[in-house]
């Protein structure tokens, strides 16, 4: 096939773009992140109190009881708000005698609020 030289160049713009673009979309999405603000309640009023402790953990998605790591985050505030990776997490929040579990997901430009009451054992 015998194509112009002016013309080759062009022919070849739109496969490259084409391989960006394909590429593009597996870098950016161990990037992405979505947002979790927790928040400790007493009698469903936030908590106010600063001795709340959070423990956020990346879990593994087949087996959410198994945190990978230490925590990601060990914080003693009543709320907290969180930009994380996507993925499958566990947030444990004590105060006092009273601790809870709860498992949530993050996708990407996810936003969540997670009420936790720490007001009983229930």
């Amino acid at each position: 096939m015998n194509i112009p030289h002016g013309r080759r160049q062009w022919c070849l713009i739109p496969i490259m773009l084409s391989a960006t673009l394909l590429s593009s979309p597996s870098i950016m999405a161990q990037d992405v992140t979505g947002q979790i603000n927790l928040i400790s309640t007493i009698g469903g009023n936030p908590s106010l109190s600063p001795l709340v402790t959070w423990k956020v953990f990346k879990v593994n998605p087949r087996d959410k009881k198994i945190p990978l790591n230490p925590p990601l985050y060990t914080l003693n505030r009543h709320s907290i708000s969180l930009s994380l990776t996507q993925g499958h997490y566990k947030v444990v929040v004590s105060l006092a005698d009273v601790v809870k579990e709860k498992d949530f997901k993050i996708q990407a430009e996810d936003k969540h609020t997670l009420e936790i009451a720490v007001d009983s054992t229930k």
